[in-house]
């Protein structure tokens, strides 16, 4: 369960929740990995978050926020905290 999902948070618009699935409670939904292009380590983006990238490829806003917060370089590629 080392591995955190990011999902719209529908009680607060523009918000994330992090979550962490085992393999047998994982969504279903399609499902985007954002991955750090030293290590490859990162989160998963589901639902609509997901959906978004496959229809432009660019990491939604709060994505980028989430990352950003979390100490991720976003720019100009994405570094986690441990490659920034």
């Amino acid at each position: 369960m080392a591995v955190t999902w990011l999902h719209r948070d529908l009680d607060v618009p523009g918000e994330i929740v992090a979550r962490n699935h085992c393999r047998n409670c994982q969504p279903e939904e399609p499902a985007v990995d954002v991955a750090c292009t030293v290590c490859g380590d990162g989160p998963i983006l589901a639902g609509e978050f997901a959906a978004e990238i496959d229809t432009n490829d660019v990491l939604p806003d709060p994505v980028q926020q989430w990352l950003t917060d979390a100490g991720w370089q976003t720019d100009p590629t994405l570094l986690c905290p441990e490659h920034a």
